[in-house]
Parts: C-alpha cells; structure tokens; sequence
C-alpha cells in the first residue's frame, strides 16, 4: 500500500514509518500542508494520513486543495484536540474513522483497512432500475462516491439569542460538524443552533477550535 503521512513531529512522523514499512506499506512523509499537496499531486497514494493541526495550513485546506485538484485518495485524519470519549460523535471531520493521539501500531493499521474497504464499497459501481425495468448505471462524482453519507453544504448559519452569523460548513456528518468562522466572529458561544439551508435546526456544542475553524457535535434538533 502507498501511503502519505502527514505530521509536522518528526519523531512521530518517523515512529509511524517504521510502523507502516514494517508492515510491508510503502510511505512518504510530510511536515507541511503544502508539501503535502505536491507530493499527492505527483504520487498516487492509496491513503493519506494526516493531521488537523500543520504550521503553514491544517489538514482541511490539504483536503480541499486536493479535492479541488480532482484527487479523490481516502484521507484518515489524526488528531490530538479530541478525546477518546467524544470520539464516536464524529466531531464534524467528515468521516466514520479518524486516529486520536497518541494511538498505536494496531489501532492505526486498523483504521487505515477500515478507511480503504470503505472507500473501495461506496465506489463500487449502482444500479438504478428504470419504470421499464432495465438497470441503468449510476454515475456520481468523486465526493458523491465517497461521502454520500456525509454531505459538505457551503453555506450555513449560527443561531445565538436571535442574532444570525454567516459561516461555511467544512465537513458534516450525523455527529457533527467542522465549521469555518468569518474573521470577525471568532469567539463563537460554546452552544448555538446551526441552520443547514432548509433543513431543521440543529442544536451544538462546540468540542474543538483550531484558528478559524470550530468542531461541534450536534446535541438534538
């Protein structure tokens, strides 16, 4: 399996290496946000592993820019601003698998088959049967493939004793979601409602915070 790990510790980076080669995995490692989008751009990866937290720009924007670029690899995230109890919420990170730190050898294995048969299953061909009866094939973009359960909607807005804040939904989820704040509102309340177009209000409370991005899981509608 080739594999991107991306983490800006470097003994980290170099204890996960080992871990993968000695598995049998081929791995290429990367510090920063950016170089981490050159090398997937150039390599064709089965998995990249990455970090939310990077020094020129967190693990979202990789995750765009290379979605933007039409690379469609499964991405695990990792991250040390959650806890082991919060995590089966999903904390908005746009996916069922993601590695707490610190986390070891067998748990990162472990998520990492996890990841790939799920990306393997939601990209296997459907069929939609027609008034006629025939079976037509469903065609869907890369996004729709992977995350037909955890839809991104661009526009979306914060609810707090009557007043309404614009804001971007990064990544959504049944748990959560991962929110990017504009500039002028980054002391969001913990506890808000968030408005998602015609859909229902749902109810939050905020689990993590990263420069202009927050993570909520959702607490009822």
């Amino acid at each position: 399996m080739q594999v991107l790990y991306v983490e800006d510790d470097k003994l980290m980076a170099k204890n996960v290496e080992l871990i993968l080669q000695k598995e049998g995995h081929f791995c290429h490692t990367a510090d920063r946000g950016e170089r981490a989008v050159e090398l997937a751009k150039r390599n064709a990866y089965d998995i990249i592993i990455l970090d939310i937290m990077l020094p020129d720009f967190d693990g979202y924007e990789v995750i765009e820019r290379l979605r933007a670029s039409g690379i469609d690899t499964p991405y695990l995230i990792q991250s040390g601003l959650v806890d082991r109890d919060t995590r089966p919420d999903g904390l908005g990170f746009g996916t069922d698998e993601f590695l707490i730190k610190p986390f070891d050898g067998a748990e990162l294995i472990e998520s990492m088959e996890r990841v790939i048969a799920g990306a393997k299953q939601h990209s296997a061909p459907k069929r939609d049967s027609n008034p006629d009866g025939r079976e037509l094939p469903r065609h869907l973009g890369p996004e729709k493939r992977r995350h037909r359960r955890f839809a991104t909607i661009k526009a979306a807005k914060i609810i707090h004793k009557k007043i309404q804040t614009d804001c971007i939904i990064l990544n959504i989820s049944h748990g959560g979601a991962a929110i990017r704040l504009p500039k002028n509102k980054l002391n969001c309340p913990e506890n808000f409602a968030l408005k998602l177009q015609s859909e229902p209000l749902h109810y939050c409370q905020v689990c993590w915070r990263f420069q202009d991005k927050i993570g909520v899981k959702f607490i009822g509608r």
